[in-house]
């Protein structure tokens, strides 16, 4: 049997207010040769029955669920079980940007065979569903993630070779992805930019309910990575996200 050319992997834990939307956009896919891999956390709401309700939608739908470490340790678990030769991690709360974004990237692919990383745009939504802005990436390179963290690009807008992706790091709680984005970029990944809008991103996850901790985690992450004296002449960046966190809480966007 052929495999998938995408493994969509979405972690979910009492997710049954969110999954919806996220469903519908995986089921609208124009392309079809994908798997949807989801892998809950022994909910104890209606997500398995969300779930259930799908499979007609997406035929490839491959549904676990049993207690876990955490958001990384489910998209570890997503990894392991994956058979698709690329991976795009969806969460629950997010959705694909519209039906053809599988086949845009799929086109890549096609004209392109040696590229292990595309990356694309993100829509920003505030928790109520208003429309905020486009963010674009910024170039995948070490300064950038030392400079910004996971704003250099959204990790729902990244499409990545299955043979390159490392698993993430359950050292971290919120900021696991920042990790792994060095570990992918200690590779040199060969990367695409593609110019359309890959995932549409909601605004009050758990990065914002636990803001202070994302922050700490941001820096152990570059302390690690970098050393300290990188992270003191970043210290602005810090400052900045500071006050994106407190004009998003006045305008109640998060």
């Amino acid at each position: 049997m052929t495999s998938p050319t995408f493994s969509i992997i979405t972690p979910t834990y009492n997710a049954e207010k969110a999954l919806d939307r996220t469903l519908r956009s995986v089921a609208s896919q124009t392309y079809r040769k994908f798997e949807h891999i989801v892998v809950d956390g022994a909910s104890t709401d209606n997500t398995i029955k969300c779930l259930e309700s799908y499979r007609k939608q997406i035929p490839n739908l491959k549904i676990s669920s049993a207690p876990d470490k955490g958001i990384y340790d489910a998209m570890n678990k997503g990894i392991r079980s994956s058979n698709g030769q690329f991976l795009i991690f969806l969460n629950a709360d997010d959705k694909f940007a519209n039906s053809e974004v599988l086949e845009e990237l799929e086109r890549v692919l096609s004209t392109n065979p040696n590229i292990d990383l595309i990356y694309g745009n993100t829509n920003v939504f505030d928790k109520i569903g208003d429309f905020i802005k486009t963010l674009k990436p910024l170039p995948f390179n070490k300064r950038n993630l030392a400079r910004h963290g996971t704003r250099t690009v959204c990790h729902q807008s990244i499409c990545i070779a299955r043979d390159l992706a490392p698993n993430y790091s359950l050292d971290y709680r919120l900021k696991g992805e920042l990790n792994w984005y060095y570990d992918i970029q200690k590779q040199r990944p060969r990367t695409f930019y593609l110019n359309i809008a890959i995932a549409d991103f909601y605004l009050g996850g758990l990065g914002s309910q636990h803001f202070w901790t994302n922050l700490k985690e941001k820096w152990a992450v570059n302390q690690k990575q970098n050393g300290t004296l990188t992270l003191w002449l970043n210290g602005p960046q810090y400052l900045r996200d500071i006050a994106f966190y407190y004009r998003a809480k006045l305008k109640r966007q998060i």
